[in-house]
This record gives C-alpha cells, structure tokens and sequence, in this order.
C-alpha cells in the first residue's frame, strides 16, 4: 500500500472514530438554547424553554421581511435584482443565494418565494431595496420599517439591521418574538402558501424558470429528518452555529409553530420532532424521547456507514443520498479537514517522485 493511500485511510479512519465517540443516549434532552411552541389559530403558548433569551436569528430575519414589504408593495409588482445584492453575496462566503445575475427581473411574489423557500439572499436583499426605493429611503430606513413592523406586532427584543439575517453580531431577537412574527406571517395568505411549499416554480426575465427546493429538510418523505405532521417553516443558521428552525406542523385541525434556537443543524430536526410529537400529538415524554432518537440513531448510524463505506472504497455514485447526508453531518467539518490532509499528503508524495 502507498505511503499517501495508508495517509489517508488512517486520517479517514481518525475521522470515524471522532464521529462514532459520541455517547448512546436512551432519553431526550433539547439541545436548542431556547424554544417555544405556539399555536398557530389562537397564538396560545403551549411551551417554552429560555423563549426570552436574546439570540441570533439569522435567516429567519426573512419572514419578518416580507411581512414588512408586504404592507408597501403588490405581489404583482416586477422588480430587479441589485448589483449590491450580488456584491453582498460574495462579501459572505457560504451566503444562500439562488443564483440569480443582476439585472434579473421577476414579481414580488417570485422573489418572496426565492427568500422563504431557498432563502435566496439576493433576493431578500433586493426586495428590501425596491421597497425602500418606494418610500425614498435606503436600506437603513428599510430595517427602520421592520423594526417598527416588528413593536406593532408585539416584540419588545428585536433588533434588525439587514433584511436577509447576515449580521451575527447586530441582528438581536428572541424564540418568543419569533413565536410571534411566524404567527403573523402564518395568517398571512401568500407567505403561509410560500413557507409551506416544499418545491415552486418561479420565472424570471420574463421566460427563463427555476425550481427552488426548501431548505427544511423535514418536508421530504426520502430524507432522514422527515416527519410527516411539518407542513412548512423557516430554517436559519451559519453552517454549524446558530441553526434555527421556524417549523408549521399540522395533526387533523391543529396547527402549531415550532421554534427552536441555537441548536444543531441536525438537532435542531430532532427537537423538532420531539416537541411535536409531545404536544402535537400528545405522545408521552418517554414515547416523545425514544422516537426523537430513534431518529437521531438511524441517521447517525447511516452517516457511519457511509463513512466506513468510503474508507473501505465501497460508496455507490449512484446513491442520490450521499452528498446531502455527509453535508448535513455535524461532523462534516472533521471530515472536510481529513480529506483535505490526505490530498495534501498525496500530492506531496506525486511531487516527491517527480
């Protein structure tokens, strides 16, 4: 065996150990720094855990965003994406976008969609612009907008400085005004049809389409966190910190609105389901436990495997699961670093020979 190839499979084999090291729980513990369960026809608090905290909301900002543009502008109305919103995008590695050029023009609604559905943040960004273009301001008069849009609600922790969620360190709010905000963008016809659409069309340029997919991975009977009572929702979050998760979970003729913070970007799912299954389907804390980490096993198990299956050469390319499962891993990072290395090594060796 090669000096790079024996590099490797031991860095992979480091990387499986770390993943696996984890304890075997037989209970349920929320990992999210606060949350709050709320009934979404009445508005009715059904729990709460920190709702008060003060956190950082992230892309969940967008729901109160479009509440807000939704008081100045028609969903008809055509609109244009902004060069500054294509710079903010490249200023924030990483940051979601749907991939749109500059110049590009679409209906409010259309826009709506891209930044609730796939949390298009130029989109987010743009709309925030031609609104404020509207009422001759700039995009500081915009977030002013949303922060008085956000008292008339009925916040009193919530401090916004950019419309799409981007601000670590400004954007301030807490689960219990988020509980409110999703309550109102609930009843609100088109962002309830638009948070609730696992998959939507959207044209732009008048002829070209795109389908955008939702970010909220419980919507989609083949992936792991799938739970069949969330109808829609609002995911948040910068990779691995602050993941937050805005959820609509409907059994028979209740509703209620799930808001976790500062969780896992996996675990934010689990205490999902969990706090669904307890008061959404008032399963008892022990039932509600052990399906919430049946849950969390079977994807972890899964992910093992798949890294095991990697290592020993055995990965099919023909698994359309692969890449969303090693993504979503907490450990993903631990991975990324390991192949990293082991390429290095490899191409160390390849310029040793030459």
């Amino acid at each position: 065996m090669s000096f790079s190839k024996t590099i490797f499979l031991s860095l992979l084999s480091i990387s499986c150990f770390l993943m696996s090291a984890t304890s075997v729980k037989t209970d349920y513990n929320l990992s999210a720094q606060s949350a709050i369960v709320v009934d979404a026809d009445s508005g009715e608090i059904l729990f709460e855990k920190d709702a008060n905290d003060i956190i950082v909301p992230a892309s969940t900002v967008k729901l109160l965003t479009a509440i807000t543009a939704l008081d100045y502008c028609d969903e008809n109305e055509i609109m244009s994406i902004t060069q500054e919103s294509i710079d903010l995008i490249h200023s924030n590695l990483g940051s979601s976008n749907i991939n749109l050029q500059p110049g590009s023009q679409l209906s409010v609604r259309d826009c709506l969609a891209a930044m609730l559905i796939e949390s298009g943040n130029e989109c987010a960004y743009s709309l925030a612009q031609y609104v404020a273009e509207k009422n001759e301001t700039d995009i500081k008069g915009f977030m002013d907008l949303v922060n008085s849009k956000a008292v008339e609600i009925g916040c009193s922790n919530t401090c916004l400085v950019d419309p799409c969620g981007l601000s670590k360190d400004e954007n301030k709010t807490t689960a219990a005004d988020l509980g409110k905000i999703a309550f109102v963008a609930y009843n609100i016809p088109i962002i309830q049809e638009l948070v609730c659409s696992s998959n939507y069309d959207i044209t732009y340029n008048d002829t070209e389409t795109k389908t955008l997919n939702h970010t909220n991975s419980m919507l989609f009977p083949n992936d792991y966190f799938y739970y069949d009572k969330c109808i829609g929702g609002k995911t948040g979050g910068f990779n691995q910190e602050y993941c937050n998760l805005i959820s609509y979970n409907r059994n028979l003729d209740k509703t209620l609105i799930c808001v976790v913070i500062n969780s896992g970007k996996e675990a934010r799912y689990y205490d999902t389901i969990y706090l669904m299954k307890k008061y959404l389907e008032n399963a008892s804390e022990k039932e509600a436990s052990r399906y919430a980490m049946n849950v969390k096993l079977n994807y972890d198990s899964y992910m093992d495997s798949l890294l095991e299956s990697f290592e020993n050469n055995a990965v099919s390319s023909s698994d359309d699961n692969i890449l969303h499962t090693i993504v979503h891993h907490k450990y993903f990072p631990i991975f990324t670093v390991v192949v990293v290395m082991a390429a290095g090594c490899f191409l160390y060796s390849k310029a040793k020979k030459k």
